[in-house]
């Protein structure tokens, strides 16, 4: 279940700053701007020009990429990402017209003409999917490992089976006793398994831990690792692979 409860979690109010952020979110461009003109760019080229001048209307004249706010707002309540209260041309007008039918789930409107988007709003409150898991009675070393997830033992949303792979478990739980080099955990919200990479040993509150980061390989430009070749989409001549640190997402949600 997916939730936040000011009740049970007091201190955390969410409005610190993003400063301590920026380094995470500075690999993440906004989801909006980038997702929009790449689907431009792939089905109407000619049209990118059109395109321009209405970003800076409907997007704040933004004269930056990447997304700012404090944790609460990027995570929950919303950054304002298209204002179509202010005068507009009739070409952007149509567009904001037509936006109510065509967002995404992380984005919504929150007034009239004023639209936002957060990571986690629409998730809030819900399930987070049925999971079937080893409970490590045969092996202890597939403690938590997933075998099902809503029924399914892969995922379809990418062009070979590597990649639909469903691999180690939800994060919430590992098997004692590591010591492998790798450890792989399944994210449905991106329709695919992510492998950590072993750090360091050091200790928390006097226990010994191990800590894993993420591996520079697992969005890597598919020129670059020929691993990810699979996470490109489209087929024939609509084959497109984007650049390194993105993921097209269109058959996942």
């Amino acid at each position: 279940m997916a939730s936040f409860s000011q009740q049970t979690r007091p201190p955390m109010t969410g409005r610190w700053s993003l400063d301590s952020w920026s380094v995470v979110f500075s690999h993440s461009p906004s989801k909006q701007m980038q997702a929009s003109a790449t689907k431009v760019k792939q089905q109407y080229a000619f049209a990118l020009k059109m395109m321009n001048p209405m970003v800076a209307e409907i997007f704040n004249s933004p004269d930056y990429i990447f997304l700012t706010g404090t944790a609460r707002e990027i995570l929950f309540d919303g950054v304002t990402v298209v204002n179509c209260t202010e005068p507009l041309s009739p070409t952007a007008e149509m567009l904001c017209d037509q936006l109510g039918a065509v967002l995404p789930e992380t984005v919504r409107m929150t007034e009239p003409g004023i639209f936002k988007f957060s990571f986690y709003h629409h998730r809030n409150g819900t399930v987070k999917g049925r999971y079937r898991i080893d409970r490590g009675i045969s092996d202890p070393r597939n403690l938590g490992r997933i075998v099902e997830y809503e029924g399914r033992k892969n995922v379809t949303a990418w062009s070979q089976p590597q990649c639909n792979m469903i691999n180690g478990t939800d994060a919430s739980i590992f098997p004692p006793f590591l010591t492998d080099s790798q450890i792989d955990v399944f994210f449905p919200e991106i329709c695919r398994s992510l492998f950590l990479e072993f750090k360091n040993e050091g200790t928390y509150k006097d226990v010994a831990v191990r800590k894993y980061g993420n591996s520079p390989h697992t969005f890597e430009d598919s020129d670059v690792d020929e691993s990810n070749k699979c996470f490109c989409t489209g087929k024939g001549r609509k084959r497109h692979c984007l650049k390194r640190g993105i993921l097209d997402l269109n058959d996942c949600q």
